[in-house]
């Protein structure tokens, strides 16, 4: 970590520790998409660990704007009452849509 600060520091000429860390943090935000390399192989698109995954690493955004995320909650909670997913799964409607 410290290398990463003096590294930031350096290319930015910072000298402020928190801004250096802004800049880290900043480079890992465009590269969020990177971090499904943890879970699901690049060649073969199969997962190679079991558990969960962050949703981060599959849309390679942390939010989303609120009229989707309304949208997509509406379709989900329709997905629910007609009984295409489970109602304490409603992760599983990206697999419904998925397959579609």
């Amino acid at each position: 970590m410290l290398d990463a600060l003096e590294t930031s520091r350096a290319a930015y000429k910072i000298g402020n520790s928190a801004t250096a860390l802004g800049v880290i943090l900043a480079v890992f935000e465009r590269h969020l998409g990177e971090l499904a390399e943890g879970w699901l192989g690049a060649e073969t698109g199969v997962p190679t660990r079991s558990g969960t995954a962050p949703l981060e690493s599959v849309f390679e955004v942390r939010g989303l704007p609120v009229e989707t995320a309304a949208v997509v909650r509406a379709a989900i909670d329709r997905m629910g009452q007609d009984g295409n997913v489970p109602a304490d799964e409603p992760w599983r409607a990206l697999e419904v849509l998925a397959e579609r």
